[in-house]
């Protein structure tokens, strides 16, 4: 066998479980209106319990012992809970990012984008169900960020996360027009940037921006195969990289894509080979060497993920004093059928009549 740190799944919306595959043909602008402002708003309680339930043991099935789950779904504390009761029930290590549904307004009504975080349901769970920062289950925002809000909610949420000491994790997508176009520059000039900021995607940041949220000790996940699935463009990953930050990796939502860390690894790892080698292939030149290895993009799914969440000290590597996270990934598993079938071939051949033999053979 093959030990590895436990994977780290820094970026997942458990509760879409049950929608698997419903948004394969949609765009991002079609996914918020059929998803997250339609079907998503037909959610119980209950339905966000088995969802992220059955999400996060598939998560462990693939490997996964850690995962962010972002949860944008929940419509008040009853939903906030039954999500969960579902974590904690799978066994898995989860970080809850507390996160708010997007529900088309009524009119007259706010929309979404101008709507904070509730600062008394943070509260509820920071100081009750969710304080302990060293638990099996712990607690962070899934804000709505500068992309998709405007500045004075940023600004409520960024500072209402900093108050609790949590992580806040920001969707920075290309899919859609920026709420705050000058947002990064904002937070910056706010003193609102540090290690507990978690950017999520990041396709449409410039150079400039990157470098700042990197200056700052930003983290970045990247979830390529949902980002090309709906439209958000080329990954961030190698951007990120070049300007100083330290990527990770998420399956995201399981509507346009499958749910295996490992595929999104990859998907991940070859997409970025590809947009390097595209810099020298057009001249002629095939690579002389891969910039990327495999090992790198390990560490995308472990040790950076763990420094993600706040938690590199605990998890992410194998290391003296480090919690025993492991996973172990079976390296004879064709060996080992080969095996068994010829060890059963001669009981099979003995149990059978003289007439099948050949057949059987």
């Amino acid at each position: 066998m093959i030990a590895i740190p436990g994977l780290v799944n820094a970026h997942m919306h458990l509760w879409s479980t049950a929608l698997r595959g419903t948004a394969g043909n949609l765009t991002l602008v079609q996914y918020f209106r059929d998803v997250l402002a339609g079907v998503a708003l037909r959610y119980r309680p209950r339905d966000l319990h088995v969802g992220t339930l059955a999400g996060a043991l598939e998560q462990i099935d693939g490997g996964v012992t850690t995962v962010l789950d972002w949860c944008h779904n929940s419509e008040g504390p009853e939903h906030t809970d039954a999500a969960i009761d579902g974590l904690a029930a799978s066994g898995i290590r989860g970080a809850f990012f507390h996160g708010t549904t997007k529900r088309k307004p009524a009119p007259g009504a706010p929309h979404y984008s101008e709507i904070p975080d509730p600062a008394a349901e943070i509260r509820r769970l920071r100081t009750d169900r969710l304080a302990a920062d060293d638990a099996r289950v712990t607690l962070g925002m899934a804000i709505l960020g500068p992309h998709h809000s405007v500045w004075t909610v940023s600004d409520h949420d960024l500072r209402l996360a900093r108050e609790y000491g949590l992580v806040a994790s920001a969707q920075m997508d290309a899919g859609l027009p920026r709420s705050t176009p000058d947002g990064v520059h904002r937070m910056r000039d706010a003193g609102l940037i540090s290690p507990a900021i978690n950017v999520v995607h990041g396709n449409d940041l410039t150079p400039e921006e990157l470098a700042i949220l990197a200056g700052a000790g930003a983290s970045f996940t990247v979830t390529a195969e949902c980002e090309m699935a709906l439209g958000f463009g080329f990954p961030a990953t190698g951007r990120i990289a070049a300007a100083g930050g330290v990527p990770s990796v998420g399956v995201d939502s399981q509507t346009p894509v499958g749910a295996s860390l490992l595929s999104a690894l990859r998907m991940t790892l070859q997409m970025q080979r590809a947009i390097d080698n595209g810099a020298v292939i057009p001249a002629g030149q095939p690579p002389a060497a891969l910039r990327l290895s495999t090992a790198d993009a390990l560490a995308w799914a472990t040790i950076n993920g763990a420094r993600a969440l706040g938690i590199a000290h605990r998890i992410g590597s194998l290391a003296p004093g480090k919690q025993a996270n492991i996973v172990l990934l079976r390296a004879d598993d064709l060996a080992k059928v080969k095996a068994e079938l010829l060890a059963s071939r001669d009981w099979l051949l003995a149990d059978l009549p003289a007439g099948r033999l050949g057949a059987a053979a």
